[in-house]
Order: structure tokens, then sequence, then C-alpha cells
């Protein structure tokens, strides 16, 4: 085998990858046409190599991938629909987004070429209070903020190679025009009512967080601030409404992990149902009351008891206080309960119905159920630690909520045929900077909203009235995303029924969104397929669920304090400190603990495909993904696409010595063997055949069924290793069963290494005896238009 004394100096190789069939691009083995395979294996060794391969092919990928979508049949039996959660667009991606985005880009790829029609959307989680902070912090408008940021990252996803179809942000008008046609649905179904409600308050971003904005310490997920408890006029959506589908998880596949992990979070989240919920009138509000014998609402005697930080007493005296039962149109006695009987109380602090002598009767029961929910009162089966869902947010940048306050008929709709309520832009932002107390509950959009904006006319009795000037929480906005992504946006509906049909078949992203973002997806498929608006097949939004671990960065603290790896190094020699005056772990990347790292430096020094092998990584994909550092992260990965390489170009060398001429001569660049034993030949393509099918069949199944690409690619690892103790070997190596375990590698990895697969085809192309193949493979074919390799 030719050597070298230095991977600096790279033997020159006049050999390039050709096909037979010219009316197909073949692309150069590299520039030069040289193949960097004989010195020691160092990381700048195959680095130029493999990204200029990338550039050239990038465009060609793209090119067919856009071609391709426009095929698509998103009513077929056989799509899939594989989804990311979708980013925010903070103005860079993280290595976390990068792993999420490429693992679901490998199974677009693979589900493509197993004859599947698919679609991969793309779109942006774009409204919300980091962009609005971000924004005053500029002196900027959020929307410029924003669309600069979605701009940015735009192009560092494109420029990862990936096969995305790309939709709206939630802050494009396109869109929130439907989310808030959605709220108006729920609306006019006397699911959403405005009332007082005790709230998570923010004092530092002067805005209400949801329960799971909230840490364990009580302290805001972005602020910091200590979280208050406030009672503030807030809308509301009914979750009890559904609490009996959301508990029970029909339709889940228990068997897929993340599935199973979400259905015990949110059913521990949710509680078991265990009581009755009731909607009561009682002036401008709502007073929700539990009750666990219904019957109580028709008999004397009952009376309502609440906890003494129940907001209906704020400034009140119970016996002041009036609450009409709306069965008996009498008044209901509200008494609060002392410490010793606080056990009779729900522990989500609502009011509950009580009765000192318990009266049951299954038969008033029922006739109660019946009249309250003629009435609009709900009755709802739920469970007394479950809350219903605040989606008003004090803020400018968020969609507004298409309500009008008349004086006279209290909150109407903004009318179907008047949406969307366009955001009103920011002339001034000024009077955001410093918020008085009562101008922040007030809410941004209303200090900053054109007069001509905010007064309006009621589309019931023409009276002067104006805007409602809460906007709406992003977990609205994202709730229902995934519906109108399934295909191309529409103007004229908000998503298309047709396509929803079939539940999205992979939904990708972190366990940390289980209480959260998809507990309120799920309650708006419930809402939604009730009321006719989705016929689907699937009584859940999502057949799959993946779940992957943070990305996590080794942190270093000096003095309580995080320092950079550089900084270490100076404290280090400035021989002050002792490497043991360090606290070193690893903790979920952020810059602010300086473990941070940009992926788009590592693609632009290692490449992307080697970067999309390293961060889908070899563990389990719920597993938090340690980063140990370049050197050791990249070493395998390189190793692996050097061995991959080195196997093709001895493939090639092969062929070219079996068709050597006195005319045309071959350099000896490797060492051949030869086997003229028949028998030993048989018993060991006998033996790769059965490791062919072993390994197709484990291959496609870990990422199929177990959406485990890296285990996919290990077992590949396996495999490649096995056939090449025969590479040299050439009455092996020249044989049809050796040829297909090569070819089939090849197809199995293009999914994981899009760019440098189809350079290893091209080579592999120009070598096979493409006659006796071509009822397995397709030559006039690129590596990701192959079918899939059956056993």
């Amino acid at each position: 085998m030719l050597k070298t004394s230095s991977c600096m100096t790279l033997p020159k190789k006049l050999l390039a990858f050709q096909s037979v069939n010219t009316s197909i691009l073949r692309q150069l083995v590299s520039l030069n046409g040289q193949w960097p395979i004989t010195c020691t294996f160092n990381h700048n060794c195959t680095l130029n190599h493999f990204k200029e391969i990338e550039e050239r092919w990038k465009p060609i990928l793209n090119e067919k991938w856009k071609n391709y979508s426009k095929t698509v049949d998103t009513t077929s039996e056989n799509h899939r629909y594989v989804l990311s959660m979708f980013p925010y667009p903070s103005g860079s991606l993280h290595l976390g987004h990068v792993r999420i985005y490429t693992t679901t880009d490998v199974l677009t790829r693979f589900f493509r070429q197993r004859g599947n029609s698919v679609v991969n959307p793309m779109g942006w989680d774009s409204f919300g209070l980091p962009a609005e902070n971000a924004a005053l912090e500029r002196s900027m408008s959020p929307a410029i903020w924003t669309y600069q940021n979605i701009k940015t990252m735009e192009a560092q996803l494109k420029s990862l190679g990936l096969n995305l179809n790309w939709r709206e942000a939630t802050s494009d008008l396109s869109f929130y025009r439907w989310t808030q046609w959605l709220f108006l649905q729920l609306f006019n179904e006397g699911l959403i009512f405005k009332s007082m409600s005790c709230v998570n308050w923010d004092p530092v971003d002067k805005t209400v967080l949801a329960d799971d904005q909230v840490d364990e310490d009580g302290k805001s997920w972005r602020s910091g601030a200590k979280v208050e408890k406030r009672f503030l006029r807030q809308w509301n959506i009914k979750i009890s409404a559904f609490h009996d589908e959301l508990y029970q998880f029909k339709d889940v596949n228990l068997n897929n992990q993340a599935w199973k992990e979400l259905a015990a979070n949110q059913k521990f989240f949710l509680g078991e149902p265990d009581t009755y919920i009731f909607y009561l009138n009682y002036g401008k509000n709502i007073l929700p009351i539990l009750c666990d014998f219904p019957e109580y609402l028709a008999v004397d005697g009952s009376y309502i008891a609440v906890n003494k930080d129940h907001w209906i007493l704020e400034s009140r005296n119970p016996e002041s206080i009036k609450v009409i039962n709306p069965l008996s149109n009498q008044e209901m006695e509200v008494r609060v309960l002392n410490e010793e009987d606080q056990d009779k109380l729900p522990s989500s602090g609502r009011a509950i119905i009580l009765h000192p002598d318990k009266p049951i009767s299954e038969n008033l029961r029922d006739s109660v159920l019946r009249d309250c929910t003629k009435l609009g009162l709900g009755g709802y089966k739920t469970s007394k630690k479950s809350h219903d869902w605040v989606i008003s947010r004090q803020r400018y940048w968020g969609t507004p909520i298409p309500i009008i306050d008349c004086p006279s008929c209290g909150p109407v709709a903004v009318p179907t045929a008047d949406l969307p309520v366009a955001l009103p832009q920011v002339k001034d932002i000024n009077p955001l900077y410093e918020l008085e107390e009562k101008d922040a509950i007030k809410g941004r959009l209303g200090l900053v909203a054109p007069k001509e904006w905010l007064d309006v006319n009621c589309p019931k009795c023409n009276r002067p009235s104006v805007r409602e000037t809460d906007t709406c929480d992003t977990f609205f906005d994202s709730s229902w995303y995934y519906l109108r992504y399934a295909t191309e946006p529409s103007d004229s509906q908000a998503f298309d029924k047709e396509t929803n049909r079939k539940p999205v078949h992979l939904y990708v992203g972190g366990a940390e969104h289980s209480r959260g973002h998809l507990l309120y997806a799920r309650y708006i498929f419930h809402f939604l397929k009730s009321r006719g608006f989705i016929d689907s097949s699937s009584n859940e939004p999502f057949r799959n669920l993946l779940f992957l671990g943070y990305v996590l960065g080794r942190t270093i603290k000096y003095n309580d304090r995080f320092i950079t790896e550089d900084e270490q190094q100076k404290l280090i020699d400035s021989k002050k400190v002792s490497p043991d005056d360090f606290v070193i772990s690893c903790e979920k990347m952020s810059k602010s603990k300086g473990n941070g790292l940009d992926p788009m430096q590592l693609i632009d020094r290692y490449g992307i495909d080697a970067t999309r092998v390293t961060l889908l990584g070899f563990g389990l994909p719920r597993r938090a993904r340690e980063w140990h550092g370049h050197k050791t992260e990249y070493e395998e990965i390189f190793v692996i696409l050097r061995r991959l390489f080195l196997t093709i170009d001895q493939f090639i060398f092969v062929r070219e010595l079996l068709n050597e001429t006195k005319t045309a001569p071959v350099v000896k660049r490797f060492v051949i063997s030869r086997e003229k034993d028949q028998t030993k030949i048989e018993s060991i393509l006998t033996k790769y055949d059965h490791e062919r099918k072993k390994t197709i069949k484990k291959v496609t199944s870990v990422i199929e069924n177990e959406h485990y690409p890296a285990l996919g690619v290990n077992m590949l690892k396996i495999f490649l290793n096995l056939i090449r103790k025969s590479i040299l070997n050439v009455d092996v190596c020249k044989k049809i069963e050796f040829e297909r375990c090569l070819g089939d590698i090849i197809i199995m990895l293009g999914p994981v290494i899009p760019h440098l697969a189809e350079e290893c085809w091209s080579g592999f192309c120009s070598a096979a005896d493409q006659k006796a193949h071509k009822s397995y493979y397709d030559f006039q074919k690129l590596v990701c238009e192959q079918k899939w390799p059956e056993p």
C-alpha cells in the first residue's frame, strides 16, 4: 500500500468517479481529482475535501427536494407528516435546534426512500415577550427585531442543507388571522370567558406567566424574578370541558416511550377526574365552582366554600357576596373555611359547593347535569387539582384578541368577516420603557395603540366601545400550528380538513413542553374534532412523539461565577489558583454559563454531514447529549467517514485491476489478495448476504419504529467493518453479492450523510456491474432517489 510520512503530503491520484450514464451528472471525487486517503487520521486531513463535496452536492439535492415537494400528495394513504417543534427566532441557532432538525431531516429522507409521501414543515413561533423585551432594549419595533432574526435564522437553516417545507411565522397576518378565528370558535361555544383570576405575575417583565413558566423555586423562567400572585381579569379557556378526553389518552401507543412519558406527566398534572365543575355568573365575572355531587345545586342548604385567599373575597365581606344559584334562582351562602376544615377544599384553590347533610341522588344528579349543559353552565367532569388555561397577556407583541368591550353588551366577538384584527404598528415605543404598575396591568398594547384602532362601535348595538387590549399567550398560537403547517398556507381556511384526517406521523421536540404546549395542542385538537372542524381517524393529534434530551456542555465555576475555558487557563497560568479551585460540571448549554457553542462555527470547520452524525450521537435520543469537546466528538465520526471513502476507493481499484490491459496499466496503490478455494468464497459471500439482510431489517426497524437513526449508523459501521475484511480480496470483492452489500450501505447512510453519500454513490456507480443490479438499483438516479433496500 502506498504510504506517506505525513498527513500534510497527500498522494496525487488520477481517478474521478464517472457514471456510465452520461445523462446524469456525476461529480468528481474532489476538485483536483484526488482522494486524501493514505495519510494517518487527523481532523484537517479530510475537512476541506468533505466540505468541497458538500458545497457541490447541496444545490443539486436542494433542487431535487424542491421538485419532489411539488409531487407530494398529502392525502395519500402512505403520507408521512414529520414535524419539529418550531423555533422562537432569537437570532441564532443553538446545538439543540440543529440536533432536532437534523433528526427530522434524517427521518424525512428515510421515509422518502421508503416510498412514502412526506412533508417536513418549518416556520416560526415569533410572537411573545422575549422578542418584545429584546426590541425595547434596542429601541426598535418588535416586528423589525423579529423579522431580522427570522431572515438570519432561515439563512442558517438553509446552509445546513435540510429538506424543509417553509411555512409562515405566527406573527404573520396571514397566520394570526386564523388564530383569531380559532379564538372566536371557542368564544362562541362558551369555552372562553373573561373573569377575575389568581395569576402568576412577573414584577420585572410586568406580565402574566403560565404555570409552567414558573420554576420550582417560584421564579420566572425568563427574568428570574420571584413570581407574585395577583388578581386580574383574564381570558380563560375551560380546560375542564375536555378533561376526560385529555386524561384518557385514547389511540395512544404507550410502547412509544415519549407518549408513555407524556401520558404520565399530563395525568399527574391534570389529576384523575373526581369531581364536577360549574361556571356561575358573578357580576361581570365568572365563578368556577367544583362540586362532587351536582345534586347539591338542586337542594336547600348547599353553600359555597372558599379559602381566605380566594379572589371573590377581595375587598369584600363574605356576607355581602351574592352568588345566584342558576337552577333555583336563589342566593347561595359563601363561607370562608377555617384551617381545621381546609381539607374540604380542592388543592387548586377553587371554590366548592358543600352540603352539611350530603344528600346523594343519582337521578337528581343526571337531571342537574342536563339542565346545566343546556344553560351553558358546565357540569364537566374534572379533578380537584386542575386549572383553566389563562391565555391573556399584558403585552404588545402578540395576537390581538378579537373582542370588543361594549359598556352595554359586555364582551362582543369581532365579526368573522372583519378578521384579521391587525396589530397596530408601533410609532413610539418609549411609553413601554418605564411602565407604572397600574399601566403594566392594563397592558402594553393599550398604551401604544392609536385611538382610531382602540375606539370602535359595538357590532351588536352600535354604541361606542373599545377593543380588547390583552393579547394571546404564545401557547395559544402554537396550540394549532401543526394543523396549518400540514399543507401550504391558504387564505380561505385555517387548515386543510382532508389532509388532517390523519394525525402528524411524528412530532419531535423537547420533553419540557409536556405540560404546556403539548397539553394545549391536544385540547385544541379535541375541541376542533368535537365541533366537526377536523374529521380525524385518530383521537390524538400526533401518532408518534420523539423527545430529545438537552445538549449539555462543560461548565466551569470559580468563586460562584461561570467562566470560560480560556478564562480558566489564564487563571491557572497566573499560578494564583489551583485546578482544584474550579467546580466542573455538565449543564444545559447557555451563553451565560460560558459553555454555549455556535453550531454554524462547527459546520464551517467540520462540514455539514460530519456535524449531523456527531449531533445525532450514539446514545439514546431522550438522554441528554454531553459535549466533550470538538476533537473527542468528531474523531470517531471522521474515522467512519474516512473508512467509507477508503472502501469505495479500494472497490474501484479492484475493478480497475480486473479490466487492466497492457496498454492501460493500473498503478498498484493497494496490496491485493486472492482466494482460489470456491467453497471458502461462497461461505464468505453467504455470511455477508446474511449480515446484509439482518442489518437492513435492524436499521429499518430502529429508524421507522424507534426513530433512532444514530443506532442505525452504528449498525452500518459494524457491517462496513465486516465487509472491509474482503475489500482487497479480488475473488470476493468482484462478486455481485459483495457489490450489493456495499451499495446497500451507501443507500442506508444516505439520509444521515446526504452529500457525502452521493459522492460515494457516484464512485460505486462508476465501477459496479450495472446490468447485474438493474432490477435492484436505478443507476439513472441519485442515491436520495433510490428505493430503500429490502432484505
